[in-house]
């Protein structure tokens, strides 16, 4: 989201494994029906109409999650401003990023541009965030959400080969992320799951959508 009563753009949901190092992800389309505040609504006005706290409510009661002991479906949550992906894969140098189609729009209003053609494209923050956010093809949210996980997992590839993932690097990135993130994370948990999962290997990084 980009303020406190924003719509989210994006759903993600994840569960980290420390022992075996595996992420498994899967996210819900922003459009998907559910029950928000008593009525029928899109899920991501979950957030529009109680910020976080309304978010966990309904987003872990429509994947059906057992609630915690802090009477919480999620153990912690993240929720990243617009401007923290874009930083982080400025700090990272970029991503080359696959494009299989031509994608072109233009929302002045929404300040968003996408012009891209087929092939290997190089996209800095801007670039692959508005990459990302494309909606405007044959399969909509769907195709969205792939590219999106496809962001994710070329950030986490360029992190490891790049030798990102040392502890240095792994606090110069939280700095990065904290100016645009509201977390209930620690500086401290967020410093030691930079470090568990340092050595991830993308093959263990396993991501899905709700049809």
């Amino acid at each position: 989201p980009t303020s406190k009563d924003a719509r989210t753009d994006k759903i993600e949901a994840f569960a980290l494994d420390f022992p075996t190092k595996v992420i498994e992800s899967v996210a819900a389309p922003r459009d998907m029906d559910a029950i928000v505040n008593g009525h029928e609504d899109k899920i991501n006005d979950a957030y529009h109409y109680g910020g976080v706290k309304n978010t966990d409510n309904v987003v872990g009661g429509f994947l059906g999650l057992p609630k915690t002991d802090r009477g919480t479906y999620f153990d912690r949550y993240i929720t990243l401003r617009i401007n923290a992906s874009k930083d982080v894969i400025n700090a990272i140098g970029g991503l080359d990023v696959p494009v299989t189609e031509t994608l072109n729009y233009d929302d002045t209003w929404g300040h968003l541009h996408i012009h891209f053609k087929p092939g290997l494209q190089h996209m800095d923050g801007d670039q692959a965030v508005s990459y990302a956010r494309f909606r405007h093809d044959a399969c909509s949210d769907p195709c969205r959400i792939k590219r999106q996980q496809q962001i994710e997992h070329l950030t986490i590839e360029k992190l490891k080969n790049d030798k990102f993932n040392d502890l240095t690097h792994v606090a110069q990135l939280i700095d990065v992320i904290r100016r645009n993130v509201d977390t209930n994370l620690s500086a401290d948990e967020m410093k030691s799951l930079g470090w568990s999962f340092r050595d991830l290997n993308i093959a263990d990084v396993h991501s899905t959508q709700i049809p």
